[in-house]
């Protein structure tokens, strides 16, 4: 959990920097924190090839504990990254805190679906698909004059 906790506080570091508190759009803080945490995982690939398998390791003591903070720090991320954000700009019938959900489970399942296929963790292809996913639901999520 040690290890785990590190590479939690490196990517937090990688992406709470720099112009972070400034972005007021949902969509650029997404692609700001993406590519800094891009930046970081293709200095270091061993920290996302760690996370995942702790992500995802059978059930035991720790994986539960990983699960249990990951969970605190899912809920808690919304209201303090996000909290600078001009949300005026989604739709009314759209919930950006469902969309932010919608994004990480993607993302996660993407990652998780690569690690039950025994394959290698490509940056770059994750970074594609991500940057697809977000323009797709920017598309859905804001009023047409934001799109």
């Amino acid at each position: 959990t040690f290890l785990f906790e590190w590479a939690a506080n490196q990517m937090k570091s990688a992406v709470v920097g720099g112009a972070f508190g400034q972005i007021t759009d949902f969509f650029e803080l997404f692609e700001y924190a993406s590519e800094r945490k891009y930046a970081l995982l293709r200095e270091s690939p061993h920290i996302l090839d760690f996370t995942v398998r702790a992500f995802y390791a059978p059930q035991g003591p720790v994986s539960q504990e990983i699960n249990q903070k990951i969970a605190e720090q899912t809920a808690a991320i919304f209201s303090t990254y996000f909290s600078g954000i001009d949300f005026s700009k989604f739709r009314e019938d759209v919930n950006p805190q469902e969309v932010y959900r919608m994004l990480v489970w993607m993302s996660e399942g993407y990652l998780h679906e690569q690690r039950l296929a025994e394959q290698s963790m490509d940056l770059e292809d994750i970074m594609e698909k991500f940057r697809h996913w977000t323009a797709w639901f920017k598309r859905l999520s804001y009023k047409e004059e934001f799109v």
